[in-house]
């Protein structure tokens, strides 16, 4: 499996696509399911969720929910109290 790594320059541009460069924060959701049915967050989605946050701070750019799939059920980080800043 391959992991991308957000950096800076990526948070950067996802701000320039979004809203008017007058808005004071923006809000992003991530949304992806697991194949295996288990919608457990792995190691690898722990962490790419904390570098999401730590790389979207310093452009205000606010991770609200991080949301895994699985077979008839969810995972919520906002939920797990897994997203504070």
């Amino acid at each position: 499996m391959t992991t991308h790594v957000p950096s800076l320059e990526w948070c950067k541009r996802l701000k320039a696509c979004g809203l008017p460069q007058d808005t004071e924060f923006w809000y992003k959701r991530c949304v992806h399911n697991h194949p295996s049915g288990s919608c457990e967050p792995s190691v690898e989605d722990r962490k790419i969720t904390k570098e999401i946050m730590t790389v979207s701070k310093p452009i205000k750019i606010n991770l609200v929910n991080h949301v895994i799939i699985g077979d008839n059920a969810f995972y919520s980080f906002a939920d797990a109290g897994c997203l504070e800043y």
